[in-house]
């Protein structure tokens, strides 16, 4: 608990951490709480698909609000991951952690204590997610019993280990690069063009095992029956599992190039 609050110290007293944080709860309530209202806009070619009500998605009604909102959710994974950037990238630019290592914290309590503020970020991300879910559904539900309301509700969990795993990736590359505007871009474009592009290169079974697919395959697209007859019924426990491998690969990447470089 000692390396919790040595990093909650670090935080609190770090402006720009709060400045983002309350963008990110800003920007994510707003769409989440407005998402049927946006969905209700949608249109193709200028005109809305024939017969489409999106109150047929019954967006913000248990048990599909998991489902609707942890996969939008996700969306704004990157804005955390930034957060975890500049918090550790900082610690190389102001040289805070060589004093941390002089003062005795080993290098393993380093990344212990920055692991405690992934945790902390991620679980407050969650909180807020199940939050909203919950105020809405039964805002929205006409009739819900206890197991109505929880029906689905592994989503969140499915939520919980994508964002942890997204930011021990962001985790390992801050501790490599030790640049924030070079860790960002290099996740930025990992995320959005080259593991795509390598995706599309090979087949699905080989792709879904890359790190940024297996977490976009937690928790599917659930309005895919407006196009497809394709739809995830529930989370894929195997998925899960190849998200959590991902989070300790990264860990323990993290703590090698902790370990082999030069503070």
């Amino acid at each position: 608990m000692d390396l919790l609050k040595i990093e909650l110290k670090k935080l609190v007293n770090y402006r720009t951490f709060w400045v983002l944080v309350a963008l990110y709860v800003i920007i994510f309530f707003i769409v989440l709480t407005g998402l049927e209202n946006l969905m209700g806009n949608v249109t193709f070619d200028g005109e809305k698909p024939p017969g489409f009500d999106p109150a047929s998605l019954n967006i913000n009604v248990f048990p599909g609000v998991w489902h609707n909102l942890s996969f939008v959710a996700g969306y704004f994974r990157f804005i955390l991951a930034v957060i975890v950037i500049i918090s550790v990238t900082n610690e190389y630019t102001y040289r805070t952690v060589r004093q941390n290592i002089i003062d005795g914290l080993s290098r393993i309590d380093f990344l212990i204590s920055k692991l405690w503020g992934v945790i902390l970020l991620s679980l407050g991300s969650t909180l807020l997610l199940f939050a909203i879910c919950l105020v809405l559904g039964y805002k929205n539900t006409p009739k819900s019993d206890a197991i109505q309301v929880f029906d689905n509700a592994e989503y969140i969990i499915a939520y919980f280990v994508e964002v942890t795993t997204y930011l021990i990736i962001a985790l390992f590359l801050s501790l490599a690069i030790r640049k924030s505007g070079l860790t960002i871009g290099l996740l930025l474009l990992y995320s959005f063009i080259i593991e795509p592009l390598a995706s599309l290169m090979l087949p699905p079974e080989v792709s879904a095992f890359f790190p940024i697919s297996a977490l976009d395959n937690l928790i599917q697209a659930p309005f895919r029956q407006l196009f497809t007859d394709t739809y995830q019924g529930t989370v894929a426990w195997k998925g899960v599992g190849i998200a959590a491998a991902h989070a300790f690969i990264f860990t323990a990447l993290s703590y090698f190039v902790l370990k082999q470089n030069d503070l």
